[in-house]
């Protein structure tokens, strides 16, 4: 068609571009996937602006985060995405809108959308492609839904907490608080190092077995035992040879 044809045949140019027109119309009037950049977080819900060029302005969007309510992810601005579309309303299912059903009429452009994570060749590699890997800016807390046991993996170290107890790895120490008991059960159990005792409610260390100490024993306090050999000597029978009487000095004990 040349130039001066819409002149000579004007009812069928216009046709033309009427059916052009609505077609544009509803291509753009159905929804797209589009990718998008975070601007901000709200719980699950997330803002997000197209990452397009376009001879138009489009304006945020808020829509919600792709995934389920029992794994929640540490998204933030910056992070790149999909718009995935919807055929129908999401409103209901998100919470964005009423708590009725969607009809099945087709939701206008740039709503019905749910954003999703998108992988970046740019990303660390895994430590081991073949494992399950979690990790955030600030840790990982897995935990029970009612958080009844909770475990922290934060940057400093990582704690522990069910039921009325409480581990923490941190600089360099390990630190266990129970509420009742500590129960350690093996074959062998060895404690290499310094080991201190202490007990500020004033309770007693009670050890039902036998002790054998290949060492000195130092103590500040005394000793309270019902039997005691010492080189050989028991303590509560032993005799003395050489006995003198008044101020003189006996002899070493004996057996």
């Amino acid at each position: 068609m040349n130039d001066f044809e819409h002149i000579r045949r004007p009812f069928q140019s216009s046709l033309k571009q009427v059916s052009q027109t609505a077609a544009d119309q509803k291509a753009w009037s159905q929804s797209k996937g589009w990718p998008a950049i975070v601007e901000s977080v709200n719980g699950s819900i997330v803002t997000v602006r197209l990452d397009v060029t376009s001879e138009w302005t489009f304006p945020p969007i808020t829509v919600p985060l792709a995934g389920p309510e029992y794994i929640r992810y540490p998204i933030k601005k910056g992070d790149a995405g999909i718009l995935i579309p919807v055929s129908v309303s999401t409103g209901k299912i998100s919470g964005l809108g009423a708590n009725t059903p969607p009809t099945l009429d087709q939701p206008p452009n740039l709503t019905a959308l749910v954003f999703e994570p998108c992988g970046n060749a740019r990303w660390t590699p895994p430590i081991d492609p073949q494992a399950v890997e979690i990790y955030g800016p600030n840790g990982v807390i897995l935990h029970d839904t009612a958080s009844n046991s909770t475990v922290t993996v934060a940057p400093d170290g990582v704690t522990i907490t069910t039921g009325g107890i409480t581990a923490t790895l941190k600089n360099g120490k390990v630190d266990i608080t129970a509420s009742t008991s500590i129960n350690l059960t093996a074959p062998q159990i060895a404690l290499n190092g310094t080991l201190t005792a202490t007990d500020s409610s004033g309770g007693t260390a009670t050890i039902n077995a036998p002790v054998k100490i290949n060492n000195k024993l130092d103590t500040t306090g005394p000793i309270t035992a019902p039997e005691a050999t010492i080189n050989g000597v028991t303590q509560s029978t032993h005799k003395h040879t050489g006995v003198q009487p008044g101020s003189g000095t006996s002899g070493g004990p004996t057996n």
